[in-house]
């Protein structure tokens, strides 16, 4: 609710602050093209930003899958390595 009342407000003040200048005799139609251009270049800010998050949020599951199946398979040759030296009866050297 608070961004909503500061939203709230803020498009009072504007609103208020151009009519009083439109009473003042000041020509507030300079102000409310730029106003209205700002507007276009944020919207398709927004847009670019909106569509990269989907399709990192689309891409995840995908993402996990895959990173789950890499560490099945290193899981398994480590298991059948295992096997295969105790068979053999050759020891696994580790790094001191």
């Amino acid at each position: 609710m608070p961004v909503l009342r500061v939203m709230a407000g803020v498009t009072i003040l504007i609103v208020g602050g151009l009519l009083v200048l439109s009473e003042l005799g000041i020509n507030i139609t300079p102000l409310i093209a730029g106003a209205s251009v700002l507007g276009l270049a944020v919207s398709f800010g927004s847009q670019s930003l909106v569509r990269d998050i989907v399709s990192v949020c689309s891409s995840w599951p995908r993402i996990r899958s895959a990173s789950a199946n890499i560490s099945t398979a290193a899981r398994s040759r480590a298991r059948s390595r295992d096997s295969r030296c105790a068979r053999s009866g050759c020891a696994i050297r580790t790094a001191n």
